[in-house]
């Protein structure tokens, strides 16, 4: 399987485990269970701090289920999907299936696809809420896929994505490169919050930053 790091458990939960300063590079793989530079499912307690994850083809970090106290900080991804993309959302942090997660101070940068990703999932039927993104920087988003997504793809039923915070992130996109789209796009959802976030928008002609239902107070130019 071809899998920088991976950890979970189909039947129980991990607590409090830490991936710290590892080196991950081109993790190869598009289909599920493939391609993945950490693939984290039901840890709780968990911190993933100072990574440096370059050219995984599928999701750089894959917070798949469960949470709790989880903090994804401080790392660096780069070129995600750089050789693969295809106009898919497979974002390089994908929180699905989640509860109570950080994402902050990572850089993501020279990214196809898609750079955050936070959902329930319909399928399984498990809610994702209470997740807070805040203070990170992504530079360079390359194809139309937008930066940060919320929500599922499709018209929710009982489960949902909600509390979910987008703050004071910097992204720095030229519409020249990455071909116009969204930066945050809301599928759906409930208290959804997308607060003091700026960066500088170069190129193209629609600087548009699309948010549906939520509140918003960012300054893009």
């Amino acid at each position: 399987i071809n899998v920088g790091i991976a950890l979970g458990s189909p039947n129980g939960v991990y607590t409090n485990f830490k991936y710290l300063n590892n080196t991950i590079q081109n993790i190869k793989g598009t289909e599920a269970g493939q391609g993945y530079g950490i693939n984290i499912d039901s840890v709780n307690g968990l911190l993933v701090d100072g990574n440096i994850i370059d050219g995984c083809t599928r999701h750089d970090i894959y917070h798949a289920k469960n949470g709790g106290a989880s903090v994804i900080s401080n790392n660096i991804l780069k070129n995600h999907r750089i050789t693969v993309h295809d106009g898919s959302p497979r974002a390089a942090i994908d929180i699905s299936r989640s509860h109570g997660v950080t994402v902050i101070g990572n850089i993501v940068e020279n990214y196809y696809d898609g750079a955050v990703m936070i959902a329930h999932d319909t399928s399984v039927g498990i809610d994702c809420h209470d997740i807070l993104v805040t203070d990170n920087h992504f530079i360079g988003r390359k194809n139309v896929v937008q930066t940060i997504s919320i929500g599922e793809e499709s018209t929710p039923t009982t489960y949902r994505t909600y509390d979910v915070t987008i703050s004071n992130n910097k992204f720095d996109d030229n519409l020249d490169d990455s071909t116009g789209g969204s930066l945050i796009t809301i599928w759906n959802g409930n208290k959804i919050n997308i607060i003091n976030n700026s960066g500088f928008i170069s190129g193209g002609v629609n600087k548009t930053i699309y948010i549906v239902d939520a509140y918003s107070s960012n300054s893009f130019v």
